[in-house]
């Protein structure tokens, strides 16, 4: 679906006939878009590329590469994969491992751009990661995910501009919100063992582990 055509939907399933008057279209647009990096950031699903040229030993990636979510495989200039390490691995190979100069082989990704390399050397590398989708603006824009998930954008859509209303009319959505993360959490489980099998370093967060009952209203006798 085109944007135009997903906030056609949203509008008339707001109970809006013709042209929408209390939720207006680029309102609709923004509930639309946070509806698609919302699912792209819990399955982790859109894949990019980027050059990332090293110098200092720590480095801030959203600044370079503003759609960055999580890595998934950093490789040198020959191919030879930069292995993912914890800090406390990183001290245990090397107590000064800050200061250490040298052809990068591993690297710690922390917080949502911070990542560390060992050792420090100026070279290029291949970065993979899990991007953010390019923002839909214009109504023959289409999402970025795959076309038989854009249902979902919509039940979503319907959930975030309803928030506004509170009460009853927000109640009403809760379902919606349920089943969109159902289904992210389905498709996560897909991208999780795709990822496991390309021998990538980061995998989408386990839904399924998640309690969301008081989110979407399932909750019972709780205080």
């Amino acid at each position: 679906m085109t944007l135009g055509q997903m906030k056609a939907l949203v509008s008339q399933r707001l109970n809006e006939a013709g042209t929408p008057t209390f939720y207006p279209a680029d309102e609709i647009a923004r509930a639309l878009n946070e509806s698609q990096r919302l699912w792209c950031l819990l399955t982790l699903c859109l894949e990019k590329t980027a050059t990332w040229n090293t110098a200092p030993t720590w480095t801030h990636l959203l600044p370079l590469i503003p759609d960055y979510l999580a890595p998934l495989r950093l490789t040198t200039q020959t191919g030879m994969k930069v292995r993912p390490a914890r800090i406390s691995e990183l001290f245990a190979l090397d107590s000064q491992w800050p200061a250490s100069v040298g052809p990068t082989y591993r690297y710690v990704a922390l917080g949502a751009d911070l990542v560390g390399i060992y050792p420090t050397w100026p070279q290029p590398l291949q970065l993979q990661y899990a991007g953010s989708p390019a923002a839909l603006v214009a109504d023959a824009d289409t999402p970025q995910i795959p076309a038989e998930f854009h249902e979902q954008l919509v039940k979503f859509g319907c959930y975030r501009l309803r928030m506004v209303e509170g009460g009853a009319e927000f109640a009403k959505v809760l379902p919606l919100l349920d089943e969109f993360l159902s289904v992210a959490d389905e498709y996560a489980k897909y991208v999780r063992a795709r990822n496991i099998g390309a021998g990538y370093d980061s995998l989408p967060f386990e839904l399924s582990s998640f309690d969301r009952s008081l989110l979407v209203g399932k909750a019972k006798g709780r205080k």
